[in-house]
């Protein structure tokens, strides 16, 4: 029975035969969320949003739509722990430069 050929991973460029490049790791993997949302939780960021409805940016005057986890899941920090409301827009800005972080890259205002 004729074998197909190995495919080659984009990230990594070394030929594989399984369904995804056994060598080249997932961002997420690791983490220990399931991304799953329980209703515990929801219910936990809807009340927290309700007591804080403003962007806790400095300076910012936006109504927040966005709870916010103080420590990322992905860097140790718990479903359950403290949360910060923000507006779109400085949450994209927050989740953009913990995405960096998690690349290793740095920060564009570091030296």
């Amino acid at each position: 029975m004729p074998m197909r050929p190995p495919k080659m991973c984009n990230k990594c460029r070394r030929t594989y035969d399984a369904p995804r490049c056994p060598h080249c790791r997932k961002p997420w993997a690791g983490s220990r969320r399931s991304g799953k949302s329980t209703r515990a939780y929801r219910r936990y960021r809807d009340n927290y949003l309700d007591e804080h409805p403003m962007c806790s940016w400095p300076s910012c005057k936006a109504v927040g739509q966005v709870a916010d986890h103080v420590v990322p899941i992905a860097e140790g920090g718990d479903m359950f722990g403290p949360l910060r409301t923000l507006c779109h827009a400085h949450h994209h800005e927050v989740t953009q430069a913990q995405a960096r972080r998690g690349r290793g890259l740095r920060e564009p205002d570091e030296p």
